[in-house]
């Protein structure tokens, strides 16, 4: 079982049976722009090579979906957003970090929960 805490919300924090990963987003140059530093540690050390180059696939597995997944669509969303393209922001049920994430930063610039309704739809 994985257990995946969000930290105010740039920062997440995944507890796995094998290892703590790091997740911190920070703000890029311009208004759709951020960079982000991944790390994992193991909860025990390798005792050999073998299970260290287990270890390295591992995390190269997990930062590929990071990357490829869920860092793929930000760039048209955030360009959508720079231009007010979007009225309104549907988040899958599924997708509860991206409701934290949203729902977090809307409430630091003044959005307060009357923007959300039925938990997953932003206006």
């Amino acid at each position: 079982m994985v257990f995946i805490y969000w930290i105010f919300p740039n920062l997440v924090v995944a507890v796995s049976p094998v290892g703590v990963e790091l997740i911190d987003i920070l703000p890029g140059d311009d208004a759709i722009g951020c960079s982000v530093r991944h790390g994992w540690m193991a909860l025990v050390p390798p005792a050999d090579d073998e299970t260290r180059q287990g270890y390295a696939e591992l995390f190269e597995q997990v930062h590929a979906a990071v990357r490829g997944e869920d860092f793929a669509v930000l760039p048209t969303c955030g360009e959508g957003i720079l231009h007010g393209q979007h009225d309104h922001m549907l988040i899958g049920r599924n997708e509860i970090g991206v409701q934290h994430v949203v729902k977090t930063l809307a409430g630091a610039v003044g959005f307060g929960e009357g923007a959300f309704t039925s938990g997953s739809v932003a206006h």
